[in-house]
């Protein structure tokens, strides 16, 4: 899940600014969109009816049954995993949300074993003071604010996926570089395991539920290797390349589901003087 604040875009992308932690408590929450009794899906188009739109890997409200050939109806029969979303929703400000992240990347902490609130804070702390100087006293540090410049001031939704790919990409190899006390290391800078965001907007196809599903993300989350596979005749680029330039870029090839980590879809709307586009969500 991404979240960004135009808010902030804009203060990184000032000249001169640099990026400080406020100790003040972000409001975000999670609240249920639906009730149990009442889980309702809009209805399609009728002509619409014959073609699945589910995504194949997701587990949301769009695949709540498998025999439910239409939306649009009062569901009985909602899924367990989507009755413990709906249940167990909790409300929580952005420090805490990346407190109970971090305590599960902290290393010696197995599933049944948690931090303390103070020690979760703790790590937080150790975290931000980490990662400040990236935003403020590297080379890289411009190069994003630029792109996120270029990423508010896009003139529609397609233009916006280039700098936005360049600005998370850049920000994701200057993090590979860097190793906090007490956190799991980060992957060999040289694994293709490593993950990037990669501009995509093509179809992606995949018989789902005995139909062909076609869905067109605008921005995925892969791995290096996955890529690279996608590349005009498979060529081998070295890491920055690939980040900086060909990931910002439509594939050659198209991605499989099955190599798809995450998604990041945009919408934008005609903004007001001195707005950038709204947010984009994964």
């Amino acid at each position: 899940m991404i979240i960004q604040s135009p808010e902030l875009v804009s203060t990184l992308c000032t000249p001169g600014s640099t990026v400080t932690r406020d100790p003040r408590p972000v409001s975000h929450t999670s609240a249920p969109l639906a009730t149990l009794d009442g889980l309702r899906t809009p209805a399609p188009p009728l002509n619409k009816l014959s073609q699945l739109k589910a995504t194949p890997i997701a587990l949301g409200s769009a695949v709540i049954s498998e025999h439910i050939a239409t939306l649009g109806v009062g569901v009985d029969d909602v899924r367990p995993w989507i009755a413990r979303d709906i249940q167990n929703f909790k409300k929580c400000d952005v420090d805490c949300m990346l407190q109970n992240i971090l305590s599960d990347c902290k290393l010696g902490t197995s599933d049944s074993a948690s931090l303390g609130q103070c020690e979760e804070s703790a790590l937080l702390q150790t975290c931000l003071e980490a990662v400040l100087p990236l935003c403020n006293e590297t080379r890289a540090a411009k190069d994003i604010k630029d792109l996120l410049s270029e990423y508010i001031n896009s003139p529609g939704e397609v233009p916006s996926y280039e700098p936005f790919v360049g600005a998370a990409n850049c920000a994701l190899l200057q993090l590979s570089a860097l190793n906090v006390p007490g956190l799991v290391g980060s992957k060999d800078s040289e694994d293709h395991d490593n993950i990037l965001f990669h501009h995509n907007d093509k179809p992606i196809r995949q018989m789902h539920q005995g139909v062909e599903s076609s869905r067109k993300p605008d921005v995925v989350i892969v791995s290096w290797d996955t890529a690279q596979k996608v590349q005009q005749d498979g060529d081998c680029y070295c890491k920055k390349d690939m980040y900086t330039k060909l990931a910002c870029n439509k594939p050659h090839g198209n991605f499989q589901w099955k190599n798809v980590l995450s998604t990041v879809e945009f919408k934008y709307t005609k903004r007001r003087p001195g707005h950038g586009p709204p947010p984009p969500s994964a």
